[in-house]
């Protein structure tokens, strides 16, 4: 059988450890490479920064639920049992399921009671702002949003109040922009004292 026989480099060619241009393209993966100690750095900042973001919001816990009849009476039950009391609740069933979003008095307990139980779930950053007592105070919140281009996914109202304005929970697209933007049109934003209504 003869041998297989490979072409063999010109007189004066540069092997690929010794090609500078090689070098030149290690360097500049190597700078790209998202395990550089810039990479890495950039994404500690940002998980950082996500962190922090999550922090300042209310956390709102979503459950997935079966669409039958008595699973969100099984859910409460539960919660109920440990003291964990909704302080806003938002429920939405489509056709095999249904979501159930809620602000609850401890939430990191009910993660883990939640977890304990096998339920379907996660913890998410929102907010919450009181609607102003005068007439289109729903649209001082909407407005300005709007403006923003930032997108509100969903809204619901708290069970309590603290004062006689009516707290509405946002889950919208930039929370961190949308807290801002409200702020600064004078809308009160609600951050741990929800969690005592």
């Amino acid at each position: 059988m003869p041998r297989e026989t490979y072409p063999r480099p010109q007189a004066g060619a540069l092997r690929p450890h010794e090609n500078p241009a090689t070098f030149t393209n290690m360097n500049k993966n190597r700078h790209s490479s998202p395990f550089t100690e810039r990479g890495i750095l950039a994404s500690f900042i940002k998980a950082i920064l996500l962190e922090a973001s999550i922090e300042m919001a209310v956390k709102q816990i979503s459950v997935l639920l079966g669409n039958v009849p008595g699973t969100l009476s099984r859910l409460t039950n539960i919660l109920d049992k440990e003291d964990i009391t909704a302080k806003a609740l938002l429920a939405a069933s489509a056709a095999e399921s249904s979501t159930v979003r809620m602000v609850v008095n401890d939430p990191e307990r009910a993660a883990a009671i939640l977890e304990s139980f096998g339920f379907n779930y996660e913890v998410t950053p929102v907010l919450a702002a009181e609607v102003p007592l005068h007439p289109g105070g729903m649209n001082a919140i909407l407005k300005p949003l709007t403006k923003a281009e930032i997108n509100i996914h969903y809204l619901y109202t708290t069970i309590n109040r603290i004062g006689e304005e009516t707290i509405v929970i946002l889950g919208v697209d930039k929370i961190d922009e949308a807290r801002e933007v409200l702020r600064r049109n004078w809308i009160h934003m609600i951050e741990d004292e929800i969690y005592s209504l």
